[in-house]
Parts: C-alpha cells; sequence; structure tokens
C-alpha cells in the first residue's frame, strides 16, 4: 500500500512538472507576442535578414526566459507542495506578475528607450502617470490572469493527450536551435558588421547576444579590440544638416592649447603664477567641464562637440570631425603638435599636419621638445592657421630633468600617504607646465584667437583604472581660458563643456549660419545654455552635472547622487527632466 501510494505520489508529481513545462512554453509564446510591442518604437527589422533574425532570436529568448522563471519559481515548489490545484493556482500568477512586469518594461523603453533597472525603474516611478494609466493597469491585470487560469487548467486537463502525442521534444529542439542559432547567427554579424542584425541589441530586455571578442575570449584567442567594432551603433548622422560656413573677411589664426591631466582646483599663484595672471587678463570659465575622465572622451568632446555616448559611433564610422573640414574648406592650414602616439594618422585629425617627435619616457621633456619644435616652425604667409599643441606632463606628474619647483606644501588630510606625494609632486608638474605655458603664450601675436583648456583632470592614484572610470570633479571640472583679440577680461561662472568649444570656433571664427544643434551637443561658450546640466563620460559610464548634484549612472543601471563637494547623498532621487534630455541628445545624431 505503501509503495503504491509513492508511485502516485512520482506519477503526480511527473505528471506536474510535464505540465509545468508546457505552461512555460505557452507562457514563452504569450511573451513573444508581446515582444512586437518593442518595434512601436524602435522601427520593424529591414529586410527578410533582419525580419528572420528577430523572429527566431526573440522567440528563443523569450522560451528561455520563461523556462527559467519556471525552474526558479515552479520547479522547486511542485517538488515540495505537488497539489495539481494549488499550483495551477500558483503559476497563473507568477506568471501574471511576469508578463506584467514584460508589459511594464515595454512602456518604459517606449518612453525612455531603455530597459527595467534600478536607474529606470525611479525615473519611471517619478513620472508613473506618464508611463502607465492606472485605469489600464487594472484591465490588463485582470485579462492576463484570467488567460492563465484558463490556460493553466486547459493544459492539466489535456497533459495526457500532450505526452502522448510526443510534442515535447520538439518544442525542446525549436527553443535549442532559435536560442543558439540566434547567437551564432550575432557572432557572424558582429564580425561581418551587419547592421540589420546588430542594431537590435538593445531591443529585447535581459538579452546579451553573442558577440565575435566574447566568443573568441571563450576560446582563448587573443582579439584586437580595434579591429572590430559593433555595427549596431555605426549609424551617425554627423552633422544632421551641411554645413554653410563664410568665414570671416579677414580670417585669424587660431590656437588651442590642451592638456591632459589638468586640475581646475590646483591651479592658482603659487603652481600656475604665470596661467593665474594670463587666466584674469583674458576670459575664464571657472565651471568649465571635460567631456569625461578619460583622454579619450575629453578629446572626442573636443575635437566633436558630442556627448560621449557617440563614441563608439564615431570610431565605428571613422568619422572626421567637422571642425577639421570646415576650417580645411576655408583655407586654413592645420597643425598638431603632440607626442602622443596615437594622435599620428588618427581619423581626429584628418587634415592636420602632425609634427611628432622621438617621445621620451618623461613626459614634461616631450612637453619642452614640442614648446621648441613650436617655436621653430614657420608660419605659412599665405594662409591661415588652426594649431592644436597638445602638453602631457601633469597627467604624469613629471617635471623636465634638472627642474627646480616650488616648496611643498600641506596636502588635505582625507588624503592617503601616496595620494599626499601624488598631491606635491602634481604641484611640481604644475609649475612646470606654467613654464611652457609662458614659453609659448608669451609669444603670440596680439590678433591670435587662443583657446587653452584641460584634456580631462585628474585622480592622485596610480592605479590607472580608477582613473580611467572616475568622473569625480576632480576628473572632469578643468580649467578654459579664451583669448580673443579686442575682448575685456571676464571671469564666468556659469557651467560649460568641451561641447561648446567646436560651436565656439564654428560661429564665432568660421561665421557657420548653422545651429549648432546640427552638429554639437553643446552651444556657444559665451552664452549660457539652455540645458541646466552637463554630461561627462561615455555611454557605458557617465556623470550628469546640475547646478547643486551630481548623478552618476554606470551600464548597468545603477546610479549614486553627490552634492557639489562630491559627497553622497544617499537617499536621494533622480529628476526625471534633465535625463530624458541626457538621453534624448544622447539619440539625435543617429539614423532611425
Amino acid at each position: 500500500m505503501l509503495k503504491q501510494d509513492q508511485q502516485l505520489k512520482r506519477e503526480r508529481t511527473s505528471s506536474l512538472i510535464n505540465w509545468g513545462h508546457w505552461f512555460a512554453f505557452f507562457n514563452g509564446l504569450l511573451a513573444f507576442v508581446i515582444g512586437f510591442r518593442y518595434l512601436a518604437d524602435s522601427g520593424s527589422p529591414e529586410g527578410i535578414l533582419g525580419w528572420g533574425y528577430f523572429l527566431i532570436s526573440s522567440f528563443g529568448h523569450f522560451a528561455f526566459l520563461a523556462f527559467l522563471v519556471y525552474v526558479l519559481f515552479l520547479f522547486p515548489v511542485t517538488l515540495l507542495l505537488p497539489f495539481a490545484g494549488f499550483l495551477r493556482g500558483y503559476a497563473a500568477l507568477v506568471a501574471t506578475i511576469a508578463l506584467s512586469v514584460l508589459l511594464f518594461d515595454v512602456q518604459v523603453f517606449k518612453a525612455y528607450g531603455i530597459h527595467l533597472s534600478p536607474f529606470a525603474f525611479d525615473l519611471a516611478y517619478a513620472d508613473l502617470n506618464q508611463v502607465i494609466s492606472r485605469t489600464n493597469a487594472a484591465l490588463t491585470l485582470a485579462f492576463i490572469i484570467t488567460i492563465e487560469l484558463v490556460a493553466a487548467n486547459w493544459i492539466w486537463r489535456r497533459i495526457n493527450k500532450i505526452q502522448k502525442k510526443n510534442f515535447g521534444n520538439k518544442a525542446i529542439a525549436a527553443v535549442a536551435v532559435c536560442f543558439f542559432g540566434s547567437h551564432l547567427i550575432h557572432i557572424w554579424a558582429d564580425i561581418s558588421q551587419e547592421t540589420r542584425i546588430t542594431r537590435q541589441d538593445v531591443l529585447l530586455p535581459l538579452s546579451y547576444p553573442a558577440t565575435a571578442r566574447s566568443f573568441m575570449a571563450e576560446h582563448g584567442f587573443e582579439q584586437d579590440n580595434t579591429q572590430i567594432t559593433d555595427a549596431s551603433i555605426s549609424q551617425l548622422n554627423y552633422p544632421l544638416e551641411p554645413l554653410q560656413c563664410r568665414g570671416m573677411a579677414k580670417q585669424p589664426n587660431l590656437l588651442m592649447v590642451v592638456v591632459d591631466g589638468w586640475r581646475a582646483d590646483m591651479v592658482n599663484a603659487d603652481t600656475m603664477p604665470f596661467f593665474s595672471d594670463y587666466a584674469q587678463q583674458n576670459r575664464s570659465f571657472n565651471q568649465h567641464f571635460a567631456g569625461g575622465g578619460r583622454s579619450d572622451t575629453g578629446l572626442f568632446s573636443l575635437m566633436f562637440g558630442l556627448q560621449g555616448s557617440y563614441l563608439d559611433a564615431v570610431v565605428a564610422d571613422d568619422t572626421v570631425p567637422v571642425l577639421n573640414q570646415v576650417f580645411g574648406d576655408l583655407g586654413y592650414q592645420l597643425n598638431l603638435f603632440s607626442a602622443n602616439p596615437y594622435d599620428i594618422g588618427s581619423r581626429w585629425f584628418e587634415g592636420f599636419e602632425v609634427h611628432p617627435l622621438s617621445p621620451s619616457i618623461n613626459q614634461a621633456d616631450n612637453d619642452k621638445q614640442l614648446i621648441k619644435r613650436y617655436q621653430d616652425w614657420q608660419a605659412p604667409a599665405d594662409a591661415p592657421w588652426l594649431n592644436m599643441v597638445r602638453l602631457s606632463g601633469p597627467a604624469s606628474y613629471d617635471t623636465p630633468e634638472g627642474f627646480v619647483g616650488i616648496a611643498t606644501t600641506a596636502a588635505s588630510a582625507e588624503l592617503n600617504v601616496a595620494e599626499r606625494i601624488l598631491f606635491n609632486q602634481y604641484r611640481q608638474a604644475l609649475r612646470a607646465l606654467d613654464k611652457r605655458l609662458e614659453e609659448l603664450l608669451s609669444q603670440q601675436a596680439q590678433d591670435t584667437h587662443v583657446i587653452v583648456t584641460g584634456i580631462n583632470g585628474l585622480v592622485f592614484s596610480s592605479d590607472a583604472t580608477i582613473n580611467r572610470r572616475d568622473l569625480s570633479p576632480a576628473s572632469v571640472h578643468v580649467p578654459l581660458v579664451v583669448s580673443w583679440p579686442n575682448s575685456q577680461p571676464d571671469a564666468i561662472d556659469y557651467a560649460t563643456s568641451h561641447h561648446g568649444i567646436v560651436p565656439t570656433l564654428l560661429s564665432r571664427a568660421a561665421l557657420c549660419d548653422n545651429p549648432a544643434s546640427d552638429y554639437s551637443s553643446g552651444s556657444d561658450l559665451l552664452q549660457r545654455q539652455k540645458n541646466a546640466w552637463v554630461y561627462a563620460g561615455h555611454q557605458r559610464n557617465f556623470a550628469i552635472y546640475q547646478p547643486n548634484r551630481i548623478t552618476l549612472i554606470n551600464r548597468h543601471g545603477n546610479y549614486r547622487i553627490f552634492d557639489t563637494q562630491f559627497q553622497r547623498q544617499r537617499g536621494a532621487r533622480l529628476h526625471p527632466k534633465p535625463l530624458m534630455e541626457v538621453m534624448n541628445e544622447g539619440q539625435r545624431f543617429y539614423d532611425r
């Protein structure tokens, strides 16, 4: 008798497990149908290839997610409480919650272009009435729970017939082929840069398609990151309209001096006496921010005037800055003086004549050689010029050989021992930089238009990873001084960013008629920005600087909020309006 009871229990549990599999498959099909709603905002796939990949990948993806929900929430309960009536009701409730979350994600994606995350949830919560209608939500919940209860009971009553027809293996095979096949197709698309497929990467929630990079890494092959670039982002429409630029009757010479690792808060009369005096005699921008804490994001924002969220797209498209094109078309001779080997041959400096040197390990010695090279350079007599001089000594805390610096001073008590050493070494590096700037700027003609700024800031740390990821004021608040002929000295205290440098040059020196929004994320530096925020970073890790807060958001959607002194503000909530503006700006220059 006991054995019969155990046998019946095993058979009932087996039937419930089979029922659970088919119930999960049914919900995978429902989720697959709901998945078509993501196309309403992002646009339909292109051609047979695009549609074929969407159907295969979305079916495999949602079927896999449905089975995952079953394994996590239904299978353990089936073993512990193998009661058919209870399980059908419980499963219907779990499925209703899961599909409701999916529908909410659809609405969030429609409103903000992103999927659910802590960041997206807080954003949607602050604007909940715009995301969902409470009446529609209640009706939708009632409709879903009804469908789930009907389906749960219908499948249970027919589970024996379904098992006898042996559909299970066919369903498993279909899901496996679609799931793994879609990843293999995506690896091929990533290698061949097939945008009809890769542009769907962000379409589905919790979707992480395999790439050529990840596949090769998992199989022990080294992969040069410069060789394969995500083609889903190579759809840049930059500029939005052809630029119409007249140029000035008497075209001015332009000098841009850019410095790696230059912190604004460390510039004073002790560390940089010449530059401090130079700033007081010209236009000094006291709240100026680089486009990111890394040298590449900072330089990108300087040359393109675009948010760092476009950086990968520019690399993928091999795009040339409009700055180069406009001044080249106006007859300017473009020159770059840099010891950075990555600048040579870079598309960012297309049209520039590069004046390289044989770099030494000491960046300050390189800076000294660059200034000498610049002083020896012969300006053309028959053409205006735009010169960029890139100095890098402060970024590596370097001073020239034999340099006699300034007295050390007490560092902040918040710094540790290593950071205090770097603090005073950095002060020495700034004094050396001050000498280079004096040698360069004191010899410029009065009618030369000069821009002096930092490419990025610097955190006092020997850990390169920290410096790459940091977006605190130390990393992005940089000096900016503009010397324009016949302009009055001025200290400008409203927030500006590197995104405004290209619009300033094109509107005031090249006399372009286009609005800055046609080619830049910024606006003229001499006009207060319409947006009360500044963007710094790139698409995987960025910061939004506002007058009274700093919001850091990483690629997973996790966020932290700080005050202007970079003290964590726990419990502070997101402000939806600036975040929406940031996300909209990050999409304007993509083809749709």
